[in-house]
């Protein structure tokens, strides 16, 4: 378990600190500053995107602790019953309610932010959004990932075969948004 909780960490550091280069990704203004500047405790709100759906279909609180070496993770369901003043429904709708009002993705995402930060009674110091394009620029950066794949996977005209496999970011990408053979899809 603390091998996982070390490989969120990095990615998520990674995640602050290559935003500005892959120009898809968004952080706060807060998350800018260097990672020596973060306080011993710092909750960071990440959010995946899927711009052509208008959807945060990923939502995940991380809380780093470094005075006691701590990482917690709390995933939010997309399909989370969310009541607010502006949406009520499922809360991966929020942030598309934002965009239809007019705002910009900055402006959504700080929205959103608020309003998870307001549902859960906590104070999110940072968040870190990615759509489908920072995912896949940041994997190649990477040199791509290595992953144990459990069954092939069909992916339209191509196929990764089962096993472990080094995938680089459009593959990755595939993978990850690949939900056939899941139970219920996920």
């Amino acid at each position: 378990m603390k091998i996982r909780k070390y490989i969120l960490l990095v990615a998520t550091l990674f995640l602050l600190t290559a935003s500005v280069a892959a120009g898809g990704c968004m952080t706060s203004e807060k998350g800018r500053a260097t990672l020596l500047d973060l306080p011993e405790r710092t909750t960071i709100l990440c959010v995946g995107l899927d711009e052509a759906a208008g959807n945060t279909d990923v939502l995940m609180l991380i809380g780093l602790d470094f005075s006691r070496k701590e990482i917690t993770v709390l995933q939010i369901p997309r399909d989370t019953y969310f009541f607010a003043e502006s949406v009520e429904g499922k809360i991966n709708r929020l942030y598309p309610v934002y965009r239809a009002a007019g705002e910009d993705r900055e402006s959504a995402i700080m929205h959103l932010t608020a309003e998870i930060s307001d549902a859960f009674g906590i104070t999110i110091d940072h968040y870190v959004a990615a759509d489908f394009a920072s995912v896949s620029y940041l994997v190649d950066r990477l040199g791509g990932l290595t992953v144990n794949i459990p069954s092939d996977v069909f992916l339209g005209d191509k196929t990764i075969a089962a096993g472990e496999r080094l995938l680089m970011g459009e593959d990755a990408l595939a993978f990850i948004r690949h939900r056939a053979g899941y139970a219920e899809g996920d």
